[in-house]
C-alpha cells in the first residue's frame, strides 16, 4: 500500500517542512530574478533610446564581436575534445 500524504507528514514533519520551505524559497528567488530581468531590459531600452545612431552601431558591433568570439572558442574546444583522447584544460592568462 502506498503511504498517503498525511501519513508522510506525520512520519517526517521536519523533512516535509524543510522541503516545502526550500521550494518556496526557490520560487521566491525565481520571481525576484525574473523581476530583475524585466528591470534590466527596461533600463537597456532606455539607455539605447538615449544613444546616438553611431553609438548604437558601435555597441552592436562590439556585442556581435563578443558573440563570435564565444562561438569560436566553443568550436575550438569541441574540435579539441573530439581529436584528443584525454581531457586537456588550458587557461588563457
Amino acid at each position: 500500500m502506498i503511504p498517503r500524504w498525511h501519513e508522510l507528514r506525520e512520519a517526517y514533519p521536519r523533512i516535509v517542512t524543510g522541503v516545502a520551505l526550500g521550494i518556496a524559497i526557490l520560487l521566491l528567488t525565481d520571481l525576484v530574478l525574473a523581476g530583475k530581468r524585466v528591470q534590466y531590459g527596461l533600463e537597456l531600452a532606455r539607455i539605447r533610446a538615449a544613444m546616438t545612431d553611431t553609438e548604437r552601431r558601435r555597441v552592436d558591433a562590439i556585442a556581435a564581436s563578443e558573440e563570435s568570439r564565444l562561438a569560436i572558442a566553443v568550436e575550438l574546444a569541441r574540435r579539441q575534445a573530439l581529436g584528443d583522447a584525454e581531457l586537456h584544460l588550458a587557461v588563457d592568462t
